[in-house]
């Protein structure tokens, strides 16, 4: 197929291996596995090949360097939000296993502890860890990223800083 008729076909009918050297990521160093886990997230979501840079961009995006726009931080990052998000990242440190099962266990057990809803703590966690508020879903895409990505995502909105900014 030429590329352009590739761009307008759903990405749920291509192979990761066909598709991870078009997606105009640099993508070298990257784990195979990891590349697959993670365009996988996205498989049954109805993307166009060419909407899948946005929809995944941030897996291999620098954990210290992905955008939040304001508008998100105004959503989903505000002082109590990021405080919440503390607590998730101090429960998180704690699991055996993070798999999205548990994950999404984890989650609604905090939210039930702390007197939220479990969306509470979704969105701040989904911006925090894809700078945006959809994506795939936040359980599978947390476990893919690993504990270490997910810890250091979180980190960098868990410390309100002065004046309301990162």
């Amino acid at each position: 197929f030429s590329s352009r008729r590739r761009h307008t076909r759903y990405w749920r009918d291509w192979s990761s291996d066909v598709c991870s050297s078009d997606l105009g990521i640099d993508l070298s160093g990257q784990d195979a596995g990891y590349v697959a886990a993670a365009l996988e997230t996205a498989r049954e979501k109805g993307l166009l090949f060419k909407e899948l840079v946005g929809f995944v961009g941030f897996y291999f995006a620098p954990d210290d360097a992905l955008e939040v726009s304001a508008e998100v931080q105004a959503k989903a990052l505000g002082v109590e939000q990021r405080r919440n998000l503390g607590v998730l990242q101090a429960a998180y440190a704690g699991l055996g296993e993070f798999g999205a099962v548990a994950l999404e266990a984890e989650l609604k057990r905090v939210a039930t502890g702390l007197g939220v809803k479990a969306g509470a703590l979704t969105q701040p966690a989904r911006a925090a860890c894809t700078g945006g508020l959809v994506g795939p879903s936040l359980y599978h895409l947390m476990a893919v990223l690993g504990r270490e990505r997910v810890s250091r995502r979180f980190s960098r909105w868990t410390t309100p800083i002065e004046g309301g900014g990162q």
